[in-house]
């Protein structure tokens, strides 16, 4: 299976702050985010690629659940502050 490619720019003109092309295995991902809402924007385009068949609202409560794990986790192991 292609691995999925991650691309950063501006996405301030499309009015979204994360895209995924699922036919392409690609992922945009606006430049400008940090921390816990990059996380979970990340996490969000790929879970969209992953299971492209899951309605927006299921992918945005489990990719902010996971998110939200993942990003405190971090902070306790003190990989991020």
């Amino acid at each position: 299976m292609k691995s999925i490619k991650v691309e950063y720019k501006k996405l301030g003109r499309q009015r979204v702050i994360g895209l995924a092309y699922g036919k392409e295995r690609r992922i945009e991902i606006d430049e400008r985010l940090t921390g816990e809402k990059f996380i979970t924007t990340l996490i969000h385009e790929i879970m969209h690629i992953q299971n492209w068949h899951w309605d927006e609202f299921k992918v945005y409560d489990d990719a902010e659940e996971m998110g939200k794990i993942v990003y405190r986790e971090l902070i306790k192991k003190g990989v991020i502050k």
